[in-house]
């Protein structure tokens, strides 16, 4: 056991002056490299977040006191679909922005 520990002490000491002799040999340490990236792409135009209460406030919302099938509940959500779909087409623009620039056409 004591030449175990004898082992231990001398590879422990052995490891620790290797590492700090690199710190004590007077080399000067390299200057950090300084990496520049570049966007590959132009962002595009994306529309505002879409959000239950944006969509509340430009839809309506949708009455509980009254039959689900309801005028006021009908043209609720009628108006909650077309916000949605315009939305979607705004999103499907900025992927199409991104994917033009990526097969190298333009980003309009």
């Amino acid at each position: 056991m004591q030449r175990v520990m004898q082992l231990l002490i001398c590879l422990m000491l052995g490891s620790v002056a290797a590492a700090c002799g690199g710190c004590a040999s007077g080399q000067a340490t390299p200057a950090p490299t300084v990496l520049s990236v570049h966007n590959l792409f132009t962002p595009c135009p994306r529309p505002e977040p879409l959000t239950a209460d944006t969509l509340a406030a430009i839809a309506g919302r949708v009455v509980g006191n009254e039959p689900f099938d309801g005028p006021a509940n009908v043209d609720a959500l009628t108006a909650r679909h077309q916000a949605i779909r315009a939305y979607v087409r705004q999103l499907e623009a900025v992927l199409t922005c991104y994917e033009a620039q990526a097969e190298g056409g333009s980003h309009e």
